[in-house]
């Protein structure tokens, strides 16, 4: 248990870094278009063309744009690695508030077993099991067997 603790939490360390790292990044990328483009106006006011002919503007034109563009993608990328993190946490979250039993009764469903297998598999009553199933829906923000499925799936792919 405390294994598998300190891997998750080493993992979402690992995750942060890497969305810090691309965000620094881009954030390099745009600044450095931003600078280029003021050189490129204040070269293009002094009107001396002696350091830079109209060659090299168009040069500096497509760096500029490439710098741009890459510090735009690098941006959105370092935005939806974000989004997919605190998205993948969430998910854990709601699994993390489930009781042992509950936990116990999401994997029997998970198994496709009836509700009188899994009644019977916990020794317990029916109207038992389906308030723990209620439990469990509200917890996870769900409304069937499916989606909790679905849920489970999600999480293990992830992990």
């Amino acid at each position: 248990m405390i294994y598998k603790l300190s891997n998750q939490m080493q993992l979402m360390k690992k995750d942060y870094i890497n969305f810090v790292l691309l965000f620094i990044t881009s954030v390099l990328l745009l600044s450095i278009s931003s600078v280029i483009n003021k050189i490129k106006l204040y070269k293009v006011n002094e009107d001396i063309y002696s350091p830079i002919t109209v060659v090299d503007l168009s040069k500096i034109n497509k760096i500029n744009i490439i710098l741009f563009l890459l510090g735009i993608i690098l941006l959105f990328t370092a935005l939806r690695y974000l989004y997919c993190f605190l998205k993948k946490n969430k998910l854990e979250n709601k699994f993390a508030q489930l009781t042992k039993s509950e936990k116990r009764i999401v994997l029997s469903i998970c198994e496709n077993k009836f509700n009188k297998e899994i009644a019977a598999e916990f020794n317990i009553s029916i109207s038992t099991l389906k308030t723990h199933i209620n439990n469990i829906n509200k917890k996870m923000e769900i409304n069937s067997r499916r989606e909790l499925i679905e849920l489970k799936n999600k999480l293990k792919t992830k992990n």
